[in-house]
């Protein structure tokens, strides 16, 4: 599957018109990956916007006919070995979607790398008066893809990236969904936030990888 294949029409217009794309890598949407393949959506519940932003995820996943099922870890449980392992465990044989902080960011992609899961997307995301920049690194992928959204606005477009990420692009409704009030509506300067975001590819956890957990 080619990058440009992959990107082209997603994230079309604005900053991110003409930007060079390559290829995409194979793992990103492996050939096996149908509606009924369900994503885990994974946002830390102690960061400010990683709910408004995981909602906006979910939206668009959803209107694309993807099963989402969500969890709110603290950042703390984000931190434990024991509390990784099970999300991903539960997360096997489809994608998972994190919104959390750096730090828990490089554990979960750490820990998932240790049981052959590819990290396919990941997305700083920052947050201050009147906008969200966001800065996208696509596995394979020499340039980053950055771009802004207005606070206020439905800001899908990160929806439809990852929607493309885990196999399914196009929306049942030519529609956009409404987005209700959230926290990046009601952003402020005394609010400005990070966070990260990013898509792995959990389909190769239990083929060969097993868990060295032990009783903590």
């Amino acid at each position: 599957m080619e990058r440009r294949d992959f990107l082209k029409g997603v994230l079309g217009g604005g900053a991110l018109a003409g930007m060079p794309l390559g290829t995409f890598a194979a793992a990103a949407a492996p050939a096996d990956i149908g509606a009924a393949v369900p994503v885990t959506l994974v946002s830390q519940v102690d960061l400010p916007f990683a709910a408004a932003l995981a909602g906006r995820i979910a939206g668009s996943l959803e209107a694309r006919g993807l099963r989402v099922a969500r969890l709110a870890p603290h950042g703390n449980e984000l931190g434990r070995y024991a509390s990784v392992m099970s999300i991903l465990d539960g997360a096997r044989h489809g994608h998972l979607i994190g919104v959390m902080d750096d730090a828990s960011a490089v554990i979960v992609q750490q820990l998932a790398a240790s049981r052959g899961a590819a990290c396919v997307i990941q997305t700083h995301h920052r947050v201050s008066e009147g906008a969200v920049r966001s800065c996208c690194t696509v596995a394979g992928l020499d340039s980053n893809l950055v771009w802004s959204d207005g606070v206020a606005s439905p800001a899908d477009r990160i929806g439809r990236l990852y929607a493309q990420a885990v196999g399914r692009g196009g929306a049942r409704s030519s529609s956009p969904a409404a987005v209700a009030e959230d926290a990046f509506a009601s952003a402020s300067g005394a609010s400005a936030a990070s966070l990260v975001s990013f898509v792995i590819n959990t389909s190769s956890i239990g083929r060969g990888h097993t868990s060295t957990e032990t009783a903590a």
